[in-house]
C-alpha cells in the first residue's frame, strides 16, 4: 500500500537515513503505517504488517471501523475519527457552544 512505499522512500532517502529499523506512520481520513525491520519490510499476515490504525485502542466506547473490528486507534485518531468524537462530546455537552452549532450546520 502507499504506507509501505512511503516508508521504504523515508528509509532510503528520507528521515530514516537508510537506518535498517523504520516506523513510518500516516495520518489522514484514515490511520496507516509501514515498518522496515533489518532492512526488511514487515508485510504481516494478508499484508497488514504496517497498518497501524487497526491496533485497539477504545475499549470503552469504540466506534465501528471499516475494518469491521470496533476500537480501532484509526477510528478517534484520523481526520474521520476526530470529527466522530467531536460529534459524541457535542452531543454529551450539548448546549448553545459554537461547535456544537457548526457541527449541527455540518461544517
Amino acid at each position: 500500500n502507499d504506507a509501505n512505499v512511503a516508508a521504504l522512500g523515508e528509509q532510503w532517502v528520507g528521515a530514516g537515513n537508510n537506518n535498517p529499523n523504520v516506523v513510518f506512520m500516516t495520518l489522514g481520513t484514515g490511520v496507516g503505517g509501514g515498518v522496515i525491520a533489518a532492512g526488511n519490510l514487515i508485510r504481516g499476515v494478508k499484508g497488514a504488517g504496517g497498518e497501524l490504525g487497526h491496533i485497539t485502542v477504545d475499549f470503552d466506547e469504540p466506534f465501528a471501523c471499516t475494518c469491521g473490528k470496533k476500537g480501532c486507534l484509526e477510528t478517534v485518531a484520523s481526520a474521520t475519527g476526530i470529527v466522530n468524537l467531536s460529534r459524541r462530546y457535542a452531543d454529551q455537552y450539548a448546549g448553545d457552544a459554537k461547535l456544537k452549532q457548526m457541527i449541527d450546520n455540518g461544517q
